[in-house]
């Protein structure tokens, strides 16, 4: 079954323009473990409204009050988040 997370903030179509509609904090959505076909960013997370559903979209991985590890322990993964762009 997939992670559920929550949005610690309010996330608008203008941030992000392939959102079904408007997200506001709190809001509850859930990882998704399918292809994703390279269009998520390392500064994001393939997320669904539903889980296990199909179909997909990219939210930021700030947005999340509980975001999962991203890309391991590497030397990008220290990279990013000595940037501030995933959490460690």
């Amino acid at each position: 079954m997939s992670k559920k997370l929550v949005l610690d903030r309010a996330v608008t179509r203008g941030e992000c323009p392939e959102l079904p509609e408007d997200l506001p904090a709190g809001s509850v959505v859930y990882v998704y473990n399918g292809p994703t076909y390279n269009r998520i960013s390392l500064a994001g997370i393939a997320v669904t409204n539903w889980p296990d559903h199909p179909q997909f979209y990219e939210l930021p991985l700030r947005a999340l009050a509980n975001p999962p590890k991203k890309n391991g322990s590497g030397l990008l993964a220290r990279f990013l988040s000595y940037l501030g762009l995933v959490h460690s």
